[in-house]
């Protein structure tokens, strides 16, 4: 089955693109204002 995002596996943590997540989710706002207000939710893993 083929990811709908890129998932790369460095340092044994997936992750994924911010820039291709903002694209994916097609959201309006503009990628310089999205992507720190998404820093600022301040989401932990695990919880």
């Amino acid at each position: 089955m083929d990811s709908l995002i890129k998932v790369s596996y460095d340092n044994d943590r997936p992750t994924v693109s911010a820039r291709e997540l903002h694209d994916f989710l097609e959201v309006k706002t503009a990628y310089k204002d999205w992507f720190p207000r998404m820093c600022d939710y301040g989401f932990s893993e695990g919880t």
